[in-house]
């Protein structure tokens, strides 16, 4: 997919790998997102003091680049499907969603504008160093039986983007001498880094987003950052209703842009399942899924908050097959609303925006 994303089809929206084209703003030939991860100095498979050493080739993080920074085709995709909600919506709080920099949005509302930042929600804690995830990470990395099976279904998820595109890029870039948790890696990236694995927020110091991966009773989870959103909308945005109840003057008219907590959850697609995925929300937006849940179905307690977040006795076995849970939940609902936006971008052309 090129950098003209403005008049790309809508089928090809949903299959790329926004993070490929993060070197556009830098050195083209030396931060290409796949061509770094493909070096064989970055060896994921080295622990270092309990944590994965990913970016020992490098001094700075820019090694490897953030989508949520530097990739041109997310921001565009960003605009492109959220002006069509915008537009489907008649949300009379927003005027326009348009780009405001190289790789940021801007909501225009009556009033004044609000400056918006992409930001994953996939996270997977794979080089994260929450409690004890290094270690289960670690253990992760030795379950060969998992890694493989989610290999090959990650493998079929590529697939459906395009058997073709899969392979060349596997051609191009992956090494077979990866050990197999890099191989799992690579391939969770891939996926990953589609359009349904990325939100946008409100970008400012001491937003709710960097607050969401800062407290300990979230820890950059999607699914509790939406309760947190939900019990906002639910008791008016007082503050202490939640971990994240420091809400600040630009979040708080951020999210009142959107009336309700329906209407938000239903402007960014995520609530409709498809095939047995859940999505973030259930479909009437009353409940947010819980990606601890075993079977996927239960809903976050109304009542108190989660006590089980990832920190955990990583030498329990069952905990790391809670881990693996919370995996397959997480990819479940990026299916899921993958699927959402393909289906809002195939009743919509470009010449409709």
């Amino acid at each position: 997919m090129s950098n003209d994303v403005e008049n790309c089809p809508a089928e090809e929206f949903v299959k790329l790998c926004f993070a490929d084209d993060s070197g556009k703003y830098k050195n083209e030939d030396g931060y290409r997102f796949w061509k770094n991860f493909a070096k064989p100095e970055l060896r994921i498979d080295v622990w270092e003091d309990g944590c994965p050493k990913i970016y020992n080739y490098a001094k700075s993080y820019d090694a490897l680049p953030d989508p949520d920074v530097n990739s041109y085709n997310l921001y565009e995709a960003h605009i492109r499907v959220w002006n069509i909600q915008h537009k489907k919506s008649n949300n009379e709080n927003i005027q326009d969603i348009k780009r405001n920099g190289r790789c940021r949005c801007e909501i225009v509302t009556q009033d004044d504008k609000i400056i918006l930042g992409s930001d994953s929600i996939m996270s997977i804690y794979w080089h994260r160093t929450y409690g004890n995830t290094p270690q289960i990470m670690k253990k992760i990395s030795e379950d060969k039986t998992n890694l493989l099976k989610e290999i090959k279904e990650l493998q079929t998820r590529l697939n459906l983007f395009g058997v073709e595109k899969a392979r060349i890029e596997k051609k191009r870039h992956y090494n077979a001498s990866y050990p197999l948790y890099k191989e799992f890696i690579w391939y969770y990236l891939q996926y990953s880094n589609t359009i349904g694995g990325f939100m946008l927020f409100p970008r400012h110091d001491c937003s709710i987003n960097q607050a969401r991966g800062m407290s300990d009773r979230i820890q950059d989870r999607f699914d509790l950052t939406l309760e947190c959103i939900r019990r906002m909308y639910e008791s008016g945005f007082p503050t202490g209703s939640n971990p994240l109840f420091d809400m600040s003057k630009e979040d708080k008219e951020y999210f009142e842009m959107f009336g309700s907590f329906e209407n938000y959850a239903k402007f960014f697609c995520l609530n409709k399942s498809y095939d047995g995925k859940h999505n973030w929300v259930t479909e009437d937006c009353s409940a947010v899924y819980d990606l601890m849940s075993e079977n996927g179905e239960d809903t976050l307690s109304k009542e108190g908050w989660p006590t089980e977040i990832l920190h955990c006795d990583y030498k329990s076995e069952e905990k790391i097959a809670k881990w693996w849970t919370f995996y397959r939940n997480i990819m479940s609902r990026l299916d899921a609303r993958n699927q959402q936006i393909a289906e809002l971008l195939s009743n919509n052309s470009v010449k409709d925006l």
